[in-house]
C-alpha cells in the first residue's frame, strides 16, 4: 500500500501534550490522526472532507497532495494547525561572527 507521502509536512497539535506538535508526512499518518486522535469536532465539514480525501489517496484514486490540502484545511478549521518550520536559506550568507566583520550596534554609532 502506498502511504501517500506529502510534498511538505503538516504540523498539528493533535493531543493535549503541551506545546508538542505532530509532524505529519504521509496520508496514513493524517488518516490515523483524523480517525483516532482528532481533538476537534469529528462531524465538522472539513474534517469529513479530509477523511474522504485520505481514503481516496489510499485507494489510489487521488494524489497525496489532495489529502495534504484537505488535512491542512481541517486542522485550520479545528484550530490545531501548528506553525511550519521554515529552514534558513543558504543565500543569507554566513553569520557576521564568521565573516570577520563586526556589526556595529546602534548605541556605538
Amino acid at each position: 500500500m502506498d502511504e501517500g507521502r506529502f510534498d511538505q509536512p503538516v504540523r498539528v497539535f493533535a493531543e493535549k501534550r503541551g506545546n508538542i506538535a505532530d509532524t505529519v508526512t504521509t496520508t496514513v499518518q493524517a488518516a490515523d490522526i483524523l480517525l483516532h486522535r482528532w481533538p476537534g469536532d469529528p462531524g465538522a465539514r472539513k474534517h469529513l472532507a479530509a477523511r474522504k480525501a485520505c481514503i481516496a489517496v489510499l485507494e489510489g484514486l487521488k494524489e497525496a497532495r489532495a489529502a495534504r490540502l484537505a488535512f491542512e484545511a481541517a486542522a485550520k478549521e479545528a484550530d490545531i494547525l501548528a506553525p511550519s518550520i521554515t529552514p534558513i536559506s543558504k543565500s543569507e550568507g554566513p553569520p557576521l561572527w564568521r565573516s570577520g566583520r563586526r556589526q556595529r550596534l546602534k548605541r556605538d554609532q
